[in-house]
Formats: C-alpha cells, structure tokens, sequence
C-alpha cells in the first residue's frame, strides 16, 4: 500500500487514524478506519482527513446545536443554504460531493465555521429569497470574492458543463442562444450532434425542418 501506513496512530481533530481499507475514493485515494474521540467509527479518505473532516461528524452537530442557540436563525433560508453548501464540499457521502468536494472546491475559513459571518455577507450583498447562491468561477471555492446572488437562469448558464457556441464572433451559451431565436436549447444540440453546423443548428426555423 506504499504510504498508507504514513498516517497510521495520527490524529486529525477527533480522529485517530487505525488502518486503511481495501476501499477507495472517487479519486482513487485509500479509505481509512478511523476512530472519533465520541467514540462512532468513521471511514475517510487521507486526503480529506488532512484538509477537511475533523470528526466522524458530531462536531458539525455540534456546532449546529451551538449555532442554533446562539444566532436563533436554524429555521431560516440562508442557514439551510449554509448548510448545504458545507455539505457539498465536506461531506463524501453528500450526492453533490463529486462535483464540490471531489473537485477540490472549499468553503472559506470565515464562513466555514461561522454562520452569522456567512449570513452578514448575504444580506450585505443582495440577497433575496428567490436567488441562489451561485459561484463566479466554477473551480473557485465557496468565499466573498467568488459569490454572488443570482436566478437560477444565470446560475444555469454558469454552469461548469453549459455548452458556449461562438458564432460570427459572438459567444453564447446554448440556453443564451436558444433564448434569442426562440428555440428550446435541446433541439439545437440535438442538430448539432446530428453534424449540424452551429449556425444552422441556431438560425435554421424549424418549419424548414418539417418540410
């Protein structure tokens, strides 16, 4: 197992490092047993123990009872909203992990931890309750300078897999597109995987087509 056994007997936070397993991450690291000072087992990849996850998740427990009694905001949107973004990014067993915290994105050290630093920076920075919390670039992490408040339009079109067609000089994405010629963005990508040019997959009507 070459290096595995470097972090055997260590501690990350409440955890203690006792053997790694025959299991993988989504990234090929080895998973390892280990043992939360609560006393529950938990299984973690190295990566993750070194960078993230300090216990087999009481302390974020914790900290939400903690936080519950202190800002009396845990029935609000934006502390699901915070919660969930933790999530994503710290916790492999999250459907969203793959592309958040498998990826590498982070959540910053000043919000991390502190809901009510999270939620000043919100309500400081337009927030409402019928946006979403979306990242300016898609491989940056969570933080002030890489959020902002938008519709799920522009989140969508914003999205790391959105298909960008250039045409003439003139960059758009495929909903963007779609949206100009009054055409659903699926019936332009289905021309275009069928050899269509891009711009007669966008500019050719479909009554064309049915004739």
């Amino acid at each position: 197992m070459g290096n595995a056994l470097d972090i055997e007997g260590m501690r990350f936070g409440r955890l203690i490092a006792i053997k790694p397993t025959d299991k993988r991450s989504g990234n090929g690291g080895i998973i390892w047993e280990c043992k939360c000072d609560c006393g529950n087992k938990a299984y973690v990849s190295a990566s993750t123990l070194k960078f993230t996850q300090k216990s087999c998740g009481c302390l974020m427990k914790e900290k939400m009872m903690k936080a519950n009694t202190t800002h009396g905001k845990s029935y609000n949107k934006l502390y699901r909203i915070w919660v969930s973004l933790k999530s994503r990014c710290l916790n492999e067993k999250s459907i969203q992990y793959c592309d958040y915290g498998g990826r590498g994105i982070k959540v910053c050290g000043e919000w991390i931890d502190d809901f009510m630093n999270f939620y000043k920076w919100a309500i400081g920075n337009g927030y409402k309750n019928n946006l979403t919390i979306d990242r300016i670039d898609n491989d940056g992490n969570y933080e002030p300078s890489n959020c902002r408040w938008v519709n799920r339009k522009v989140q969508g079109n914003n999205r790391r897999n959105n298909h960008y067609i250039t045409i003439d000089g003139e960059t758009k994405t495929l909903q963007e597109w779609g949206e100009h010629v009054g055409m659903k963005p699926n019936t332009i990508l289905c021309r275009i995987r069928k050899g269509w040019s891009n711009k007669d997959a966008i500019f050719t009507p479909l009554l064309k087509v049915r004739k």
